[in-house]
């Protein structure tokens, strides 16, 4: 009497269980998986890299962090496979004394994204610009924010020429200028010096009380550099150099090259 008793309740307990465990699994792969039941096709996503949020105030990485960036290096899914890769690595070395460490890193990643609903989503994350976005990579881990989407890979670029000038420089830095040297951004090289030119000039120095002290005048410079640049324009007609950075004449540029700053230098012509 007692097995029979036993036995039956083991058998309602056993149903009992998987049913719960059924739909424990059917929640699970709803909540998890979801995404993953669209149309999937691969994008091209570019981020910034920084903690996430846009408007929030967070430091550039140094020098370490780009070292540590490797093209190839991929995410994988719950499967195993490969669901993001490095494809492009771009960074633009700040010019600030605060920031002459830093760097603003761009990574361009090729995502296995899922459409649902007219909406891509990664790892049942929506991508949209502006948005925060993480990955475990194999040998790094990336935090930043999507500035990009698109479908290829092509980057088109308009050539100019840009002449920059810098009033009362010091006279060794003209002699650092070197015609032929050239940035490289860690995919292209983007800008190249093509001539110099220098005129002497005499900066007027201030005694112990702020007067004008005509009897010592210091030398100086004024610098004209003319460089060959590579820009993008964006839907507003503007030139972008370094991902960002609007380009237009009167600016103070944020150049450099693979073997000095530009600093202080304003852009006098675009041709």
């Amino acid at each position: 009497m007692f097995k029979k008793i036993f036995k039956k309740n083991l058998r309602q307990n056993l149903i009992l269980i998987s049913f719960i465990l059924a739909l424990i699994f059917t929640i699970a792969f709803i909540f998890f998986f979801k995404p993953q039941l669209g149309e999937n096709k691969y994008l091209y996503v570019t981020i910034k890299l920084n903690q996430g949020v846009w408007w929030s105030i967070s430091l550039r990485p140094g020098i370490w962090f780009l070292n540590g960036l490797k093209k190839g290096d991929y995410e994988s899914d719950f499967f195993n496979n490969k669901s993001a890769e490095i494809i492009s690595i771009k960074y633009y070395q700040q010019q600030d004394f605060a920031n002459v460490n830093k760097f603003d890193i761009f990574v361009t990643l090729k995502l296995k994204a899922s459409l649902v609903n007219d909406q891509y989503f990664y790892k049942r994350v929506n991508l949209l610009i502006g948005s925060p976005i993480n990955f475990y990579f194999k040998k790094t881990y990336l935090t930043g924010t999507i500035i990009d989407i698109k479908d290829n890979l092509e980057d088109n670029y308009i050539e100019k020429t840009v002449k920059i000038t810098k009033k009362q420089a010091s006279p060794w830095e003209y002699d650092i200028i070197k015609i032929g040297d050239k940035y490289f951004d860690g995919e292209n090289y983007l800008l190249e010096v093509i001539d110099k030119k220098t005129f002497p000039v005499s900066l007027i120095t201030t005694d112990y009380y702020g007067a004008n002290n005509f009897n010592y005048m210091e030398s100086r410079q004024f610098i004209e550099v003319v460089l060959k640049v590579k820009f993008k324009k964006n839907n507003k007609n503007q030139y972008i150099f370094g991902e960002e950075q609007v380009i237009k004449k009167g600016d103070v540029v944020n150049f450099a090259t693979d073997n000095m700053l530009f600093v202080g230098y304003s852009i006098a012509d675009i041709y």
